[in-house]
């Protein structure tokens, strides 16, 4: 299973270059300093197994030092060991291949600590 994502980052231009081109902000206003690029990436995620059959949550993929889960709304964050904390990344992971108890975990524990959105 994979996901496609669409990311967003900005670049500076260096000093004396032109603004040529789209050179928007996500929130439509110029950026004279910033160019906002964006790409797609396909990100293999594991089916979650929900085992308890009450879930939130779709599907995973583990890094080495962070997760990514994708919930049912469509909305997949990214948690890591810098924002989440170790110790909560590492007892995701293991609910995660355990397919039981993490959509609680992470709203007792976690709530907000991910690292980003991914979409």
């Amino acid at each position: 299973m994979h996901r496609l994502y669409t990311l967003f980052f900005r670049y500076k231009r260096p000093s004396g270059s032109s603004v040529a081109g789209s050179s928007r902000g996500i929130v439509g206003q110029p950026d004279r300093k910033f160019t906002w690029y964006n790409f797609s990436i396909y990100i293999p995620m594991d089916r979650y197994k929900n085992l308890q059959g009450n879930s939130g949550i779709t599907s995973y993929s583990i890094e080495r030092d962070s997760i990514i889960v994708a919930f049912k709304g469509g909305h997949t964050y990214k948690y890591n060991h810098a924002i989440t904390g170790k110790e909560h990344v590492q007892n995701m992971k293991t609910l995660a291949r355990e397919g039981r108890g993490l959509s609680t975990y992470i709203s007792r524990y976690v709530k907000d600590l991910y690292a980003e959105q991914v979409s």
